[in-house]
């Protein structure tokens, strides 16, 4: 058999017509250069070949019709469309299952999300740390560790905004999207992981340099003993306890205001009250610039957690976040009535002491509802940072006083 051409499309079965034609594949193939006449010009198509029709070119259940040059032309383009049409499917179904390869890929991979989440996880676990109003939390030497490395007091390591870029700096799925740190505070802040747990803390307790102090009793503990080493202190200051009541740059302010003894007395009382949590009168400043009183409310401000203070101002807006906070501070109160009652509402509704500080006196109608301390004279000696030297040397001495003053 010669070169052969096809003609048309029939069912796919093979089948030899005769010795000259043959359905193949479900084409008819005809020999070229076997006509001799004006026939030459035709070709022979089939129609309505059955699946059984396995005929001869006589037979009478496959009838044949003669085609010209132009439905010859037309089948040929039907013919090339259908292997088009064959071809775009085998590379849609090919698409497919590369798709489908992917996918599964994909699945196998975790997410960015749970990668950032399970890099703060195993950070946080393998250093012990914990979290609480806003800030990570991190166990002290192992000096002020109890009974098999039972941690008793923790010291703030960082806020949660630090401890994300520290802790995910090398990750290359955080760094590469500005949205990941979103996700990731937000993952902190909701946290419920056993791997980060919430901070709970005793209210009674201040861990020293040198021990655990217990402010009910003022008793120092080792915190192996067996009093202390099952609880975490609420905060902790890097300093020795000396009980001792010595506060001699805190002393220059109270002889700069000519503060006799009592009122010096009434004044350390108020701060242990404020320390340990018993709800009085807020404590207001009153006095000019340069008298003392940001020095005082920055001791005061030192003697707790920095997550655990709020920081108000007139410009303060419905109410304040007060959920697991110890102090609100209320610095330059301002001359208007509404900003004072202001504080004394957050003041009862909230149950939290609040001190203030002002450049102006009270207004009559609120003396009774509030305590208030006058600064009469600016300090003018010594020059240094008083509020420095009064925190790092003296910080543990104020705290002994007041509560001495408060128990007394």
């Amino acid at each position: 058999m010669t070169t052969s051409t096809v003609v048309s499309s029939s069912l796919s079965f093979v089948a030899r017509k005769s010795d000259r034609e043959v359905i193949r594949f479900g084409f008819i193939f005809i020999p070229l250069g076997t006509a001799k006449d004006e026939d030459s010009m035709h070709f022979w198509s089939v129609s309505n070949v059955k699946p059984t029709a396995c005929t001869r070119h006589g037979d009478r259940r496959t009838r044949f019709k003669r085609s010209s040059r132009l439905e010859l032309y037309m089948m040929i383009v039907c013919l090339i469309h259908s292997f088009s049409i064959k071809s775009a499917c085998h590379k849609t179904h090919h698409i497919n299952v590369v798709a489908r390869h992917h996918n599964m890929f994909r699945k196998q991979m975790p997410s960015a999300t749970l990668i950032i989440r399970a890099k703060l996880l195993d950070h946080a676990q393998r250093h012990g740390l914990r979290r609480a109003n806003g800030y990570i939390y991190e166990p002290f030497p192992t000096s002020t560790h109890g009974h098999h490395g039972q941690c008793t007091a923790y010291r703030e390591r960082s806020a949660y905004e630090d401890y994300i870029n520290e802790v995910l700096a090398d990750l290359d799925v955080y760094t590469s999207n500005p949205k990941r740190f979103d996700d990731a505070l937000k993952f902190l802040k909701t946290c419920t992981d056993p791997r980060l747990p919430p901070l709970h803390r005793d209210m009674d307790l201040i861990s020293f340099a040198n021990g655990i102090l217990d402010m009910t009793t003022m008793s120092l503990y080792a915190p192996n003993e067996p009093d202390v080493f099952h609880r975490v202190a609420r905060h902790y200051l890097p300093m020795e306890y000396t009980d001792s009541p010595l506060t001699p740059h805190l002393d220059v302010i109270f002889q700069a205001q000519s503060f006799d003894a009592s009122q010096r007395e009434s004044i350390c009382a108020h701060v242990g009250r404020i320390l340990i949590g018993d709800y009085t009168k807020p404590l207001c400043f009153v006095g000019a610039s340069g008298t003392g009183k940001s020095v005082l409310m920055n001791v005061i401000q030192s003697m707790f957690a920095p997550g655990s203070v709020v920081q108000a101002s007139s410009i303060t807006s419905g109410r304040l976040n007060v959920k697991d906070k110890e102090l609100i501070l209320w610095r330059n109160m301002p001359l208007d009535t509404r900003s004072w009652r202001k504080a004394v509402q957050y003041s009862i509704y909230s149950r939290l002491p609040i001190v203030i500080s002002s450049n102006h006196d009270s207004p009559p109608d609120m003396r009774d509802h509030i305590a208030i301390v006058r600064f009469d004279h600016i300090i003018i000696e010594p020059r240094e940072d008083m509020s420095k030297c009064i925190i790092e040397h003296e910080l543990a001495n104020v705290v002994s006083r007041c509560l001495r003053a408060c128990i007394s």
